[in-house]
C-alpha cells in the first residue's frame, strides 16, 4: 500500500494553490468540490471529488431527502473518473432507519464508485453511536473519519469511550 497525499482546496483556498504544490512534489493530488474536477484533470493530477449536499457543511435540517438525493445523483456525474468521491450527504435530523435507507441508495447508486462517507456534524455520521449503528446495517459503507466533530458533538474526547 502506498500512502498518497492529497491538497485540499478547502485547506488552501484555491485549486491553484493546491496544483502548485502538487508540481512542487509536496502532495500526490488535488482533493475539492467536484466543481474543481475539470481544472484538475487538464492538468493530469490525481483527484479526490468532495460531494456536498444541502447547499452547505451543516446544512439547514429543513432541506428534504429527495434534494439531498437529487444533489448526490447529479454531483456524483460530475466527480466522473475521480480517484475517491468523499461524500457529506444527508442529515443529522433524520431518524436513525431513514439516513440507513438514504446512505444504502446512495451506495447502490453509485455501484462501481469507489466511496467514502464523512463523519461530520450536521449528517447522518455526526455521533459514534449513529456510525456505529448505521456502519452496522451497512457493512460496505466506507468512512472519512474527520473525529474533530465528533469531539464538538459529544463535547469530549473520543479516546479512551
Amino acid at each position: 500500500m502506498k500512502l498518497a497525499l492529497y491538497a485540499s482546496v478547502w485547506a488552501f483556498g484555491s485549486v491553484d494553490a493546491c496544483l502548485e504544490r502538487v508540481r512542487a512534489g509536496l502532495f500526490d493530488g488535488v482533493e475539492g468540490p467536484v466543481s474543481c474536477g475539470p481544472r484538475v484533470r487538464a492538468e493530469g493530477v490525481p483527484y479526490l471529488a468532495e460531494l456536498c449536499t444541502g447547499g452547505d457543511y451543516a446544512p439547514p435540517s429543513a432541506v428534504p431527502e429527495s434534494l439531498h438525493f437529487d444533489q448526490f445523483r447529479a454531483q456524483l456525474d460530475q466527480a466522473g473518473d475521480a480517484t475517491l468521491v468523499n461524500c457529506l450527504t444527508g442529515s443529522d435530523a433524520w431518524p436513525l432507519a431513514q439516513s440507513i435507507d438514504y446512505l444504502g441508495r446512495a451506495l447502490e447508486h453509485a455501484q462501481g464508485i469507489e466511496l467514502s462517507f464523512e463523519t461530520h456534524r450536521g449528517r447522518p455520521l455526526f455521533h459514534p453511536a449513529n456510525t456505529f449503528a448505521i456502519a452496522s446495517a451497512l457493512p460496505s459503507l466506507q468512512l472519512t473519519c474527520d473525529l474533530s466533530h465528533w469531539c464538538v458533538v459529544c463535547e469530549r474526547l473520543v479516546d479512551h469511550e
